[in-house]
């Protein structure tokens, strides 16, 4: 039930940006292709920057998790005779 509420929030969202992006290339007063060009740009070198780093930043929490688990919870709260 989330997941089709969440998928209906960004059809949404991306009809809405849709139809924004066509006004603005309408418009003759400066803002136009250069403009979203660049915003697309901006968008693509920040993922590719992001997304690296977002799995290192998954690999260090997954092993400070495992390190917790091992260390505190497995030898000290349950440890096994």
């Amino acid at each position: 039930m989330k997941f089709e509420k969440f998928r209906q929030v960004v059809k949404n969202a991306a009809k809405d940006y849709c139809s924004t992006v066509k006004r603005m290339l309408a418009r003759k007063d400066g803002f136009g292709r250069d403009e979203i060009l660049g915003t697309a740009a901006v968008l693509i070198i920040a993922a590719f920057i992001t997304i690296p780093q977002l799995k290192t930043f998954a690999d260090t929490i997954i092993y400070a998790l495992n390190s917790w688990w091992t260390n505190t919870i497995s030898s000290r709260i349950f440890p096994t005779s």
